[in-house]
C-alpha cells in the first residue's frame, strides 16, 4: 500500500475547517485520513451496530452480503420482462445464496423461503445452495427495494437494503458504509 501524504493532510485540514465552526460529529470519520492505514476491528464495528439494534451476535450469526448484478443497471430497467429472463439465467439470482453444507444442518434445501432477519425488519428470498460460499456468509444479488428505484415487487426480487442499518457509527470517511449487515435465517412457509 502506497504512503498517502495528501490524504492525510486532507482529513487535518477538513478536520481544522469543522472544528473552527464548532462541529465534532465527524471527528471518527477524520480518524480515518491517514498516511498508512492501522488494522481495524472492522468485524467488532457491525457487532456493536447489532448490540446498539437491541441484537447479540449468537442470534445474528451470518454475515450478509451483496453484489451487482449487471442485468439491472442499478434498477433503471428493472421492469423489462427481457431483462428478467436474461437475469433469470444467472446462478444465484433471485434468491439467497448460502453454504450447502450450513444448510443441511439447518435442513434448509434449493428453493425453500427463509426469513432473512436483524432485530429491525426483515426479508424473505427463496435459498440459493451453493459449494463456494462461506458457512457464515449468506448473499443476495442486486439492490433493490432502494428509495430511489423501482421495487421488483412482481418479480419476487429480495433485497438487503432494508436490512443494513442506517447509523453513523457505521459510515466511513468518504460519507458511505458497506453493504453488509448481521442477520439470522430461519425457514419459513411460503413468501
Amino acid at each position: 500500500m502506497p504512503y498517502q501524504e495528501r490524504l492525510l493532510r486532507i482529513g487535518q485540514e477538513l478536520g481544522r475547517r469543522l472544528h473552527e465552526k464548532g462541529m465534532t460529529w465527524w471527528d471518527k470519520q477524520l480518524a480515518e485520513y491517514q498516511a498508512l492505514p492501522v488494522w481495524k476491528d472492522f468485524p467488532g464495528e457491525w457487532e456493536a451496530a447489532l448490540a446498539a439494534m437491541g441484537g447479540r451476535s449468537e442470534d445474528y450469526p451470518f454475515w450478509l452480503l451483496t453484489s451487482r448484478s449487471m442485468q439491472y443497471a442499478w434498477g433503471g430497467n428493472v421492469g423489462m420482462q427481457l431483462i428478467k429472463e436474461v437475469a433469470g439465467n444467472i446462478a444465484g439470482h433471485g434468491g439467497v445464496i448460502l453454504n450447502s453444507n450450513e444448510a443441511q444442518k439447518k435442513e434448509i434445501q434449493d428453493g425453500d423461503w427463509l426469513e432473512i432477519a436483524t432485530p429491525k425488519a426483515s426479508v424473505r428470498a427463496r435459498a440459493v445452495l451453493r459449494q463456494g460460499i462461506r458457512p457464515d456468509t449468506l448473499l443476495l444479488l442486486g439492490q433493490f427495494g432502494h428509495w430511489a428505484t423501482p421495487l421488483a415487487k412482481d418479480s419476487e426480487m429480495p433485497s438487503m437494503n432494508p436490512l443494513v442499518p442506517m447509523t453513523l457509527a457505521l459510515t466511513d470517511a468518504t460519507g458511505s458504509a458497506a453493504d453488509v449487515a448481521r442477520v439470522s435465517i430461519r425457514k419459513v412457509a411460503t413468501r
